[in-house]
């Protein structure tokens, strides 16, 4: 039996979505991870720092895409990070 799918989108741009989040999740975690291990930085203080950064870098990835020839800037990319630093944030708040 044929599967019909209802999403319209290309499975490019899922992909991409998945790789925003995952990206982020993983940016949080790391920064959080090596500031709370090599530094005096309060728990509070390092994740700020970790979700500051990596909301920078996804916000500066897409001013990149708008000033880019092949690239196009999207909402749905930034939603996607935001997510992520949430996720990250959560597992970084739950480590010891």
């Amino acid at each position: 039996m044929y599967k019909v799918s209802t999403d319209s989108r290309p499975e490019m741009l899922r992909v991409d979505k998945v790789k925003h989040l995952t990206t982020s999740l993983m940016m949080v975690v790391t920064i959080g991870y090596y500031a709370g291990n090599f530094t005096d930085l309060s728990p509070e203080v390092r994740l700020q720092y970790a979700v500051g950064g990596t909301l920078a870098a996804g916000i500066g990835k897409e001013l990149w895409d708008r000033q880019s020839a092949g690239g196009s800037p999207s909402w749905r990319d930034l939603l996607a990070d935001i997510l992520g630093c949430f996720c990250g944030a959560v597992i970084l708040h739950n480590m010891p």
